[in-house]
């Protein structure tokens, strides 16, 4: 959609459309969803959300969602300007982002079904391992179409498991009727991973001259910083 929208009508419009499609789904969600339980009728107070960090456990699980936030999100932002550099066509490229949020939607189905089994922590490992190892073993030496068509479909299927896993993890070490404030807190902390993440992989790429081996180095090794645990 963006791809064929910028050239029609500019990229300020294409933002403002993307935008507007993500205010009718979500008005959608907003008006259609509704809590299993009864909300607490509480006021807030900002040590809710401070408490948690307070707890050893919780302030691990966030410092590992941190660092896997900052490598996490730069395959999607990178992949397709990596493969055109690979000397993939600009229209096969521009289905690398589908392909791994597509891939992804399994990797946030089977990982969480597997937690119940296997335990969410250890799942979290593996896969986030997984990630790792695709990343320098895989996107590295990628020169071709077919192996970064590979990796993207294997990354996307293992950065699944972050987006579902994580919610469960923080819910094994409280209460849930604390969820939310634990859920917000951790997230607001490892939202800072995102934030600072692309501009240091921009930065290493501008820093090769358009070279992209230390890019994905710095991914990799960003992604074996994990939360760990048993449960």
């Amino acid at each position: 959609m963006v791809q064929r929208l910028i050239p029609q009508i500019g990229f300020g419009w294409t933002m403002r459309a993307v935008g507007f499609l993500f205010l009718g789904l979500l008005t959608i969600a907003n008006l259609t969803v509704r809590s299993r339980l009864p909300p607490p009728r509480r006021p807030f107070h900002v040590m809710e959300m401070a408490k948690p960090f307070t707890e050893k456990p919780f302030m691990l699980l966030a410092l590992g969602s941190f660092f896997i936030y900052i490598g996490g999100f730069l395959p999607f932002n990178f992949i397709i300007v990596q493969g055109e550099a690979s000397g993939m066509s600009t229209n096969l490229a521009s289905y690398l982002v589908p392909i791994v949020n597509a891939a992804s939607t399994f990797g946030r189905i089977l990982p969480a079904h597997l937690g119940d089994s296997f335990g969410v922590f250890n799942v979290m490992i593996v896969l986030t391992g997984f990630a790792a190892i695709i990343t320098l073993a895989l996107w590295l030496p990628a020169a071709a179409n077919a192996p970064i068509i590979v990796y993207a479909v294997m990354y996307g299927f293992a950065s699944g498991c972050t987006l579902s896993i994580i919610p469960a993890m923080v819910a094994k070490l409280g209460k849930i009727s604390q969820l939310g404030a634990r859920s917000g807190a951790l997230y607001a902390f490892s939202s800072f991973g995102v934030l600072i993440g692309s501009p240091i992989g921009g930065a290493i790429q501008k820093n090769q001259h358009g070279g992209y081996s230390g890019l994905i180095i710095f991914t990799g090794q960003y992604r074996t910083l994990r939360p760990g645990g048993k449960r």
